[in-house]
């Protein structure tokens, strides 16, 4: 058969057309595939360094909640609210959160 005749209603021409459009629609692809993995590669290189911020952030605030708690136990204690170290930061650290209420109340004077 020769390059023009037809097979199955498929014609040399067809088939080179075909073969462009195939090409083109290959091309576009691949360009926005190198778009797609710039910013793909781009958020692989933001992930790591938001979960540092994010991580070390945390920890800054929970230092600096101790820090509080801790300030807050020695103003009970140095009242004469509560009876020893351990009772008042563990009432100064309840009053700071909503876990819950321990089993601790100030003296009346404290109040």
């Amino acid at each position: 058969m020769a390059g023009g005749d037809r097979r199955d209603g498929i014609t040399a021409g067809s088939c080179t057309r075909a073969r462009r459009y195939l090409g083109t629609l290959r091309r576009i692809l691949k360009i926005c595939d190198s778009d797609f993995l710039s910013e793909s590669l781009e958020r692989r290189r933001f992930l790591p360094k938001f979960a540092v911020v994010m991580g070390c952030t945390s920890l800054l605030a929970t230092f600096l909640h101790g820090i509080e708690a801790a300030i807050w136990a020695d103003t009970y204690r140095f009242l004469g609210a509560l009876p020893d170290n351990r009772s008042a930061m563990l009432y100064s650290v309840s009053a700071m959160t909503a876990y819950g209420h321990a089993s601790l109340f100030l003296k009346l004077s404290g109040r």
